[in-house]
């Protein structure tokens, strides 16, 4: 998983990009939704943002929150 973190260059794009989304970035980016609120985003709400599938919700969750855990350790790191 920390390698699909990687790829994804750290950043909600990046997610989406690595997930064959990239054609949503805009949408997000309109919707102001970054990767620390993807977890509280219903079902509904990711498919309305146009997440469409069951597996490509839960997989842009888990990374997004593998993410969260990644860059928390880091700044962790940094006190």
């Amino acid at each position: 998983m920390e390698n699909a973190v990687n790829m994804a260059n750290g950043s909600l794009p990046g997610i989406l990009q690595s997930l064959g989304l990239s054609t949503l970035i805009e949408r997000f980016e309109r919707e102001r939704i970054d990767h620390e609120m993807i977890n509280t985003l219903s079902d509904g709400e990711l498919t309305r943002l146009g997440v469409a599938t069951i597996g490509d919700r839960h997989r842009l969750r888990r990374r997004c929150t593998c993410l969260l855990y990644t860059s928390d350790a880091a700044d962790d790191s940094l006190r």
